[in-house]
This record gives structure tokens, C-alpha cells and sequence, in this order.
């Protein structure tokens, strides 16, 4: 009767230390899994950064919270002023919008014009104040797109900073919820 015990719990420590083998295996493979998981999001997070793509602009996320003043107005813009409907933000600086050619930039709005329900938001990040009538391209305010399109300054020398940018010409698309939907930039080089 000892020996058919002690061989039924020899059984049973044997079987109970494959078992705990077993599940510290499995724990081993997921713990290696996370890790090459989190190597790949720290190598896109190095990209991000090499590549100029902006770090605060994330698509499916809700934009950060943003002021500058618009030009015609003198009003402030900030991100509650493009909830309601869909839009799309510029962050430029004015020499970049101004080696843009008319054609460029029409064939650029009327693009954005087809997608959008809102505005057209033409941020310039290296300038705090502005003059209309200094304003490159008078002609696209002029035209049927004029009224949908909203220059800006950056007033308080905060926006790249806010959005994260280290590259512009920088386009966003918002939904009408202010989530991003996409970021990308403008390459005219051509």
C-alpha cells in the first residue's frame, strides 16, 4: 500500500512539475512576443522622428488643443473652432507658401475643397503678425475659395511645439469630431 502511494504521488509531483513547465514556457513565449511587439512601436516612434512626421498628431486621435489668430479677423482659432465639421490645417511658413506656385496651390484647395464640409486653415508657424495685404498669392483669397480658406498666424509661438511638427509644409485632416484623419506633407520639388 506505501509503495502504490508513493508511486501515485511520484506520478502526481511529475505530472505537477510538467504542468508548472509548461505554463512557465508559455509565459516565456509572451514575454518575448510583448518585446519584439514593443520593438517595432520603438522603431516606429524612432521613424516618427526621422522622417519629420509630426509626434502630437496622431491619426484616430483627437487633435491637441491649439490658438493662433486669424488674419482676416484678428479672432482666435483654436481647436473647438474646427469641431462641427470636417477641415483641413496647413502648418507652413510664409516663404514656403510663397515658393508655391498659383497653379499648385489652386489645384491644392480644390482638392481639400472637394473632400471638406469646413475650412481651410492656412497656419503660418513662423510668423506672429501679418499684414493681409503683405500676403502671398492675394489671388486665392480672391477667388471662389477665398471665403473657405482661413490664414493664421502663429501669435504665440506655440504651435510646433503643440502639434509636435520638425517638418512643414505639414497637412492634417480633421473629421468633424477634431480626430485626426490624416497627416501627410507637400513635396512641390517637381
Amino acid at each position: 500500500m506505501w509503495e502504490t502511494l508513493l508511486v501515485v504521488s511520484c506520478v502526481l509531483v511529475v505530472a505537477i512539475l510538467f504542468f508548472q513547465r509548461t505554463i512557465l514556457l508559455r509565459i516565456s513565449m509572451q514575454t518575448t512576443h510583448c518585446a519584439d511587439i514593443l520593438g517595432v512601436h520603438r522603431h516606429k516612434t524612432d521613424l516618427r522622428r526621422e522622417y519629420g512626421i509630426p509626434t502630437k498628431l496622431v491619426h484616430g486621435q483627437i487633435m491637441p488643443e491649439f490658438e493662433v489668430a486669424n488674419l482676416q479677423t484678428g479672432d482666435s482659432v483654436n481647436r473647438q473652432s474646427v469641431v462641427g465639421s470636417t477641415s483641413v490645417i496647413v502648418f507652413c511658413t510664409k516663404s514656403e507658401y510663397e515658393q508655391w506656385e498659383l497653379g499648385f496651390l489652386f489645384a491644392f484647395f480644390q482638392n481639400c475643397w472637394n473632400r471638406i464640409d469646413g475650412h481651410m486653415f492656412v497656419v503660418f508657424v513662423d510668423q506672429t503678425t501679418m499684414d493681409l495685404s503683405n500676403l502671398p498669392h492675394p489671388e486665392v483669397l480672391q477667388s471662389y475659395l477665398g471665403k473657405s480658406i482661413v490664414f493664421c498666424v502663429d501669435v504665440k509661438v506655440q504651435i510646433k511645439q503643440v502639434m509636435g511638427l520638425s517638418q512643414t509644409p505639414c497637412i492634417v485632416e480633421l473629421n468633424a469630431q477634431s480626430v485626426v484623419s490624416k497627416v501627410g506633407f507637400v513635396d512641390h520639388s517637381d
